[in-house]
């Protein structure tokens, strides 16, 4: 049954692909990543209408629909279709063969952040069959659905595994990347299957993988596709609709999503724009030919910010709005802020120069910082700028100047961030820094490796490309780190974390055979930094836990923070069952005389709440 389920999913995904190929007239390789991106925004709609799981098979049965429409479409075109030339169409399915047979079918979510938002996000969409409520049990309910819509497409229609969770987000970058490769190359080449190929292993340059769901990857990849097809849909009514829904997409991805939406708009204004001051006529015909260009504009705007609001209303509706407003300019030249963006600046100015934002392979040299990769990549767009053809030079000059000027916008963005809308900690420290500028950066190197792809691979003279296919692939090859390889062979999580991941959910297996209604479920593990809580917050769901105080009595050390020292019974007070991860010698001492004697001394275990009144009076172990 599950075999039949994800059938159709697959043969409703080509529907939606078949369907926009045939009468969207967009290039082949577009199709997947519209195809998906529809799919999110379809389940947006009926997200919001609260019936997500109606909309679900709605988005389903559409894509047959579509499907079926597309073959009577290309009724008379078969055996222009049905050539042995478009085999080669075939290789581009190697790298989501390869990554879902690499992806166990008992695979385990272990990264920290993941455990954060990413996977307790969408357990609860699948849980609850619909978006956020105010009562979910998870943090960040302001961060926008769209990659976990699309996640939930392909487990509520099929079954509940993390492995397909994973796998949704892998082909949601796979469909992003061979947008950006194909939008340039052509997709029957030798050059655009080598292209698609090499650029699959680009986001490991940034410490990004194909084994975790974090969104920021994502969301790099996807910039990139937008910034692709900006650049190369044609001025035609039958393309006024694609832009608009991969920027509406792009604000619903994540949060700073909303500007690079903007970023990807503007590049479609300039390739247009270099378009009609080429066109010949009087104004009056080339306002004509270009009122396509100029309707696709409009509603890029207007699904940005339908997508925007729509959202940021949501998030009023379940009491999950955060405040966002700068503060007044004068506070930043007095105590304490003046302090913290000394700190913060200098900090910035320091990892701006830290060799450790794009790594590489150790044979290949050593890793770039910020500085050296964003000059790096300056000087690959001047590169790839002269050697486009002479008539297209000028709009290349331009739309690669745009794209460095949003770099060291998009960066500065970042530093205003960390100064008024992050933890004074998270703002000082820079918490996560390389990996959010990574964002802008990869979907950049992929644009200009793409845009000088496609130029080879359009030379009269063959050899060239042919040459370049084979450099390009030997080149990543060499350069890439090897956890691409790795993950291309086995997407394995370390076997530390795998294991504490093991211990929890054996423990909440027990936990939830006892619990019901709005039970609430309590966690202890001793001098911990907080990994296992955050992976048992995501087992325990729907049952809300708690957020802090996982370590019970006085700090261990200085820079212990996590244990609090309050009576085990007033911490316990609104909660019906614990489970202890890890219970040391000084937790019993301080706290045995609550249970039993046999279970007194063990590491672990699962316990029921006890009470006389409001009073906690026992913990009686459970099984």
């Amino acid at each position: 049954m599950v075999a039949l389920k994800t059938l159709a999913v697959l043969l409703s995904v080509l529907g939606y692909m078949g369907f926009i190929g045939v009468f969207g007239r967009v290039r082949a390789s577009a199709t997947p990543v519209l195809a998906l991106s529809m799919i999110v925004l379809v389940l947006y709609g009926f997200g919001l209408a609260g019936v997500l799981f109606p909309g679900a098979v709605v988005a389903l049965l559409g894509g047959l629909a579509l499907g079926a429409a597309a073959l009577v479409g290309v009724r008379r075109r078969w055996r222009e279709l049905l050539v042995p030339r478009q085999a080669v169409c075939l290789l581009y399915l190697l790298p989501v063969v390869l990554l879902y047979r690499a992806i166990p079918a008992d695979f385990l979510f272990t990264g920290w952040d993941e455990f954060s938002f990413w996977a307790p996000s969408a357990k609860l969409l699948y849980e609850i069959d619909g978006l956020y409520q105010a009562a979910s049990p998870i943090v960040f309910k302001n961060y926008p659905p769209g990659q976990q819509l699309l996640q939930y497409f392909l487990t509520s229609l099929t079954q509940w595994s993390e492995k397909s969770v994973l796998f949704a987000q892998v082909a949601f970058m796979l469909s992003a990347i061979l947008a950006v490769t194909g939008s340039f190359t052509r997709q029957r080449s030798v050059l655009g299957v080598a292209a698609f190929y090499s650029a699959c292993a680009f986001i490991y340059f940034f410490r990004y993988d194909y084994a975790h769901i974090f969104a920021d990857q994502l969301l790099a990849v996807y910039f990139a596709a937008a910034i692709a097809l900006a650049i190369r849909l044609e001025n035609r009514y039958r393309h006024l609709a694609w832009l608009p829904v991969m920027l509406a997409v792009l604000v619903l991805t994540k949060q700073v999503g909303l500007l690079l939406a903007l970023v990807a708009l503007g590049c479609y204004v300039l390739a247009r724009g270099f378009e009609a001051a080429a066109l010949p006529g009087a104004w009056r015909v080339r306002l004509r030919a270009c009122l396509p260009a100029l309707l696709t504009t409009l509603l890029g705007l207007l699904a940005i910010l339908l997508a925007y609001r729509s959202w940021n209303a949501y998030v009023a509706s379940i009491n999950a709005s955060k405040d966002l407003t700068l503060p007044a300019l004068e506070s930043f030249f007095q105590a304490p802020m003046l302090q913290r963006m000394g700190t913060t600046f200098l900090e910035f100015l320091s990892r701006l120069h830290v060799p450790n934002f794009m790594i590489l392979h150790g044979r290949a040299g050593t890793p770039l910082s910020l500085y050296g990769l964003t000059a790096g990549l300056l000087l690959a767009s001047v590169v790839v700028a002269l050697v486009q053809p002479r008539g297209q030079r000028a709009r290349a000059v331009a739309l690669l100047a745009f794209l460095f000027l949003c770099a060291l916008g998009y960066v500065a963005f970042l530093l205003l961030s960390y100064l008024v809308f992050f933890t004074e900690y998270e703002g000082t420290q820079l918490a996560s820094f390389e990996r959010y500028a990574a964002t802008y950066h990869l979907a950049w190197l992929l644009v200009l490796f793409g845009l000088f792809c496609g130029r080879i691979d359009h030379l009269r003279v063959r050899a060239p490309a042919w040459v370049l296919a084979a450099v390009a692939a030997g080149l990543t090859a060499y350069a890439v780190p090897s956890a691409f390889f790795s993950d291309l062979q086995a997407v394995q999580a370390d076997p530390l974390l795998l294991q504490k991941r093991q211990k929890v959910d054996a423990l909440v297996e027990v936990m939830k055979k006892h619990m019901s209604g709005y039970d609430r479920a309590y966690f202890i593990s001793q001098q911990s930094s907080g990994y296992e809580k955050y992976a048992f917050n995501y087992a325990v769901q729907p049952f809300h836990s708690m957020w802090w105080c996982w370590s019970v009595g006085a700090p261990y050390d200085d820079k212990d923070v996590w244990s609090c020292d309050d009576p085990l019974t007033k911490l316990l007070q609104p909660y019906a069952y614990v489970a202890i991860f890890h219970a040391d010698e000084r937790f019993w001492k301080d706290n045995g005389a609550f249970f039993d004697p046999e279970v007194q001394g063990r590491e672990s275990g699962v316990f029921r709440v006890d009470r006389q009144g409001d009073a906690v009076v026992h913990l009686t172990e459970v099984h």
